[in-house]
């Protein structure tokens, strides 16, 4: 089966121009009433536009592939409104607390030690881990010494 019109290029001198149904169809109609002597090659090429324009356009819709998604979306503020604060808070106090060098578990802070500007200068951490060998002892340790050096 022939495919359906869609447009017609015409190379003419230096530049290409694109007809569409519309001027295609025009264009047609100004051949079909002119009164000049048409070469063969205008000829042939009414005889194409006349064929292509009378194939029938009208292609059938493609599916929707969104059907199923028909609805509206959901907006993202929707649902419980999330304390961003104290879960970045959370996370930072995570990352900061040194792991226990033998259970590699968090430990909790047990003290600072300040200079005479009232700055830390180091904070001590015990484990709290039950059967650690460090929570056996419960002396608090500096952080470097807490995470093995790592801190």
């Amino acid at each position: 089966m022939a495919k359906p019109f869609r447009k017609l290029e015409v190379l003419l001198g230096d530049g290409l121009y694109v007809f569409d149904r519309a001027a295609a169809e025009t264009l047609l109609a100004q051949l079909d009433v002119s009164s000049c002597v048409c070469g063969e090659k205008v000829g042939k090429l009414r005889e194409d536009l006349r064929k292509a324009l009378s194939l029938e356009t009208e292609e059938p819709a493609p599916a929707n592939p969104f059907a199923e998604d028909e609805g509206e979306p959901a907006a993202p503020w929707d649902g419980a409104v999330r304390d961003v604060a104290a879960e970045n808070a959370e996370a930072d106090q995570e990352e900061k607390t040194p792991l226990c060098r033998f259970c590699e578990k968090p430990g909790t802070r047990s003290g600072e030690r300040k200079d005479e500007a009232g700055r830390v200068i180091e904070r001590y951490y015990v484990c709290g881990t039950a059967g650690c060998l460090a929570a056996k002892v419960r002396t608090p340790q500096p952080a470097r010494l807490f995470a093995g050096g790592a801190a």
